[in-house]
């Protein structure tokens, strides 16, 4: 499947580079010429799994230890679900457990280990099809995105070093072994990783190679490396499970992946599990909020989460900024 995320028209609209066609929220409102428009009704949510059963085992092993306390037995699921909770508070092994229950798997220090497999193996799942739709599901980790980061830098490094210049600017005609590393990742720029792509835009060498223009000019900041590998991860009919997608992202960027995924979940059938406590996400239209926080576990309404209590105090012990500064921006 080769499809990737645009921003067209004012909209989040998915491209398919097979038949020339890109979908919009409503209906697909670009296509091959002469080619017939697909039905509206085509397009809405969809809920791949519908409930998850945990163990509640309590045994003083991971995950047994992190997850029996918090008195949870069955999350059932929305199109959008999110496991809220303070740092600690077991959102993320939980959503890891999810993860590998239905085989979306990542590696992690406590998924390698005899107790996890095993708890993993005490727990189930109903779905509403008899396979899941895992060839385009995805589980990202905040840990994955930063060591893609990470990956990236260290391969700028080593890049420099390689063209004989330990700091400053790459020169603008390199020497021939950074101008063949960067020649062989441009070979195949369908394969091209998050990491590949932030490599290439510290690259100055690259300018000067066809093509690469959208790429140095697109991927420079942590939170662009990040907020592109989500549109790359993303995709309409699957499933998605996102563990803290807020790091490294600015208020700005949450609010436009939070917008992202209104529209995959609302209209091009992606089904999202997120572990965070970004307001951004939590405040996500119809979504249903499990506050691990509480004991036992249960569903709460965004509003009354301490964690958007804290942004509202926030704002109410600056209000007259607020609304000076926003009454200044009117008049200008």
């Amino acid at each position: 499947m080769n499809k990737h995320l645009e921003f067209i028209n004012g909209q989040w609209c998915i491209v398919d580079h097979d038949t020339g066609e890109y979908t919009g929220s409503k209906k697909v409102v670009g296509k091959l010429p002469n080619q017939e428009e697909e039905p509206e009704e085509m397009f809405g949510s969809l809920v791949y799994i519908e409930s998850f059963t945990l163990n509640t085992d309590d045994r003083p092993v991971y995950p047994y230890k992190v997850i029996s306390p918090l008195g949870l037995r069955c999350i059932n699921f929305t199109p959008i679900t999110i496991l809220y909770g303070s740092n600690g508070s077991g959102k993320s092994t939980v959503l890891n457990v999810i993860a590998n229950s239905i085989g979306i798997t990542r590696k992690t220090e406590g998924s390698t280990n005899a107790y996890f497999a095993s708890y993993v193996e005490k727990c189930s799942y109903q779905s509403t099809a008899p396979a899941l739709p895992t060839d385009d599901s995805s589980f990202v980790r905040s840990e994955d995105i930063m060591d893609g980061i990470m990956k990236g830098r260290k391969r700028y490094s080593s890049a420099k070093k390689l063209a004989g210049h330990s700091v400053g600017r790459m020169p603008e005609k390199p020497g021939g072994s950074t101008k063949a590393m960067v020649g062989n990742l441009l070979s195949n720029p369908d394969g091209l990783t998050s990491d590949d792509r932030f490599f290439l835009s510290r690259c100055d060498e690259t300018r000067f190679l066809e093509d690469i223009n959208s790429i140095a000019d697109t991927f420079e900041s942590n939170g662009e490396v990040a907020f592109g590998r989500m549109k790359e991860i993303i995709m309409p009919d699957s499933i998605c499970l996102l563990d803290e997608p807020e790091i490294s992202l600015s208020p700005v960027y949450q609010r436009e992946l939070a917008r992202m995924i209104e529209l995959f979940a609302g209209k091009l059938r992606t089904q999202f599990i997120i572990a965070t406590h970004s307001p951004f996400f939590l405040s996500l239209k119809d979504a249903t909020i499990y506050d691990l926080d509480s004991h036992p576990a249960k569903v709460s309404r965004w509003q009354d989460l301490p964690n958007m209590h804290a942004y509202f105090q926030l704002f109410e012990q600056n209000r007259e900024q607020f609304i000076e500064h926003n009454n200044g921006k009117d008049k200008q």
